[in-house]
């Protein structure tokens, strides 16, 4: 995909998602890291403001999260209903993952 200079980016149309934010809600890391090598960014916005990172928090992908965090995904900035990647990890009762993003933005429990 990457060698024949396939979009790594979304293509801007309404529900459009990216390779990384697919590759990233259903926990393909390896996809992740190639398109992350690739320089496909960590923090691009789909649809209603999920970025890969809230969407691997959201299905649980800790080593996802990891991954993304590693990459420097922003894990501070609430999306369009004022949520974050950790709120969403809790609210879907994703206790490892909320854990690693507690530990990465320095939060005690």
């Amino acid at each position: 995909m990457i060698a024949a200079k396939a979009a790594i980016e979304g293509t801007g149309e309404q529900n459009d998602t990216t390779p990384v934010s697919d590759a990233a809600a259903k926990g393909h890391c390896a996809v992740v890291s190639v398109l992350v090598a690739a320089k496909a960014s960590v923090d691009a916005a789909v649809d209603r403001s999920d970025s890969p990172l809230f969407r691997a928090a959201m299905q649980g992908h800790v080593d996802a999260v990891r991954l993304l965090l590693g990459a420097k995904a922003d894990a501070r900035t609430p999306d369009c209903f004022r949520q974050t990647p950790l709120s969403y990890a809790e609210s879907s009762g994703h206790a490892l993952v909320a854990q690693v993003l507690r530990e990465h933005l320095g939060i005690d429990e």
